[in-house]
């Protein structure tokens, strides 16, 4: 009868010296977002810690570079990878008209009350990305009829830069209403390698902007009537997400519109300013009273 091996176990002196190893580690984190804070003026010492220190790994992985000190030696010294490092803290997916039922209920519901103001309507596409949402949006008012712009901020710059291209491949565009396909988009190169290119109706109608959510400046002009803010939030600490939802709130009109990403809910204080218009959709409408709960 063989005996099941029984590993061994470690000493006390092995598992402090991983746990100083670990506490070093989390020092070193700390001192690159210092350094990118310095160098980009993005602070991400909000965000969770276990996705900040997973995507520096990766990053490293991907430069072949495997001690992190000199991971951080080489920030300092590029001001090229500190951007790199942004974009893969703040990690892209995203397509147009991302969750159909989002921009359905947006386009049926929320457009027709947009449409009885009277005015020129202002919407906010917070955390855009390389522009996938915000260009949905001005489709989406484009195709109502609706004069307005839609604001569209990030903290990333080369995320801007591309969406500023408005050239995107087939697969981010496949969920696209084909009429809206065909009216909006300009297919270029061969079939095969088609790529899309955002024409000229619909790019005027966004502005993009380099912004922080975690503070309070940016989108001059505000206060908007519509605030999409979709899959921005999940990756910050609940501190900073209460920051975030007072700010995008205070940026928000009475009666005006809020959209989530699905993983996201505001927080009590937050919620208690809002009305729940479709709780599977997370959309809210700002309450056009301040009554209490």
């Amino acid at each position: 009868m063989n005996t099941p091996s029984i590993p061994p176990v470690s000493s006390a002196a092995e598992r402090t010296e991983r746990a100083s190893d670990t506490f070093s580690e989390r020092g070193v984190t700390e001192d690159i977002l210092h350094t990118v804070q310095c160098a980009a003026g993005v602070d991400f010492s909000g965000y969770r810690a276990q996705t900040v220190e997973r995507r520096i790994r990766n990053r490293m992985m991907t430069l072949g570079i495997h001690d992190l000190a000199a991971y951080h030696r080489l920030l300092r010294e590029s001001a090229e990878e500190v951007q790199s490092l942004i974009a893969r803290l703040t990690i892209k997916v995203s397509r147009f008209y991302r969750n159909p039922p989002v921009f359905d209920a947006i386009r049926s519901d929320v457009l027709p009350r947009l449409a009885q103001l009277g005015r020129p309507v202002r919407v906010w596409s917070a955390g855009c990305a390389r522009g996938e949402e915000a260009y949905t949006l001005a489709m989406l008012l484009e195709d109502a009829a609706i004069p307005g712009e839609v604001i569209a901020t990030d903290i990333d710059p080369l995320a801007l830069l591309a969406a500023r291209e408005a050239r995107f491949e087939a697969a981010v565009v496949s969920d696209l209403p084909s009429e809206w396909a065909a009216l909006f988009l300009e297919p270029i190169g061969h079939r095969a390698q088609t790529t899309y290119q955002v024409r000229d109706a619909i790019r005027t109608r966004v502005t993009f902007e380099h912004a922080d959510l975690t503070t309070a400046s940016s989108n001059a002009a505000a206060p908007f009537d519509l605030i999409c803010c979709r899959n921005a939030l999940i990756y910050w600490n609940a501190n900073v997400q209460r920051a975030i939802f007072g700010h995008l709130l205070s940026n928000l009109h009475q009666g005006g519109w809020l959209c989530l990403g699905e993983a996201e809910w505001p927080d009590r204080v937050s919620l208690s300013r809002l009305d729940v218009v479709a709780a599977r959709l997370r959309l809210f409408r700002h309450r056009t009273t301040e009554s209490p709960r």
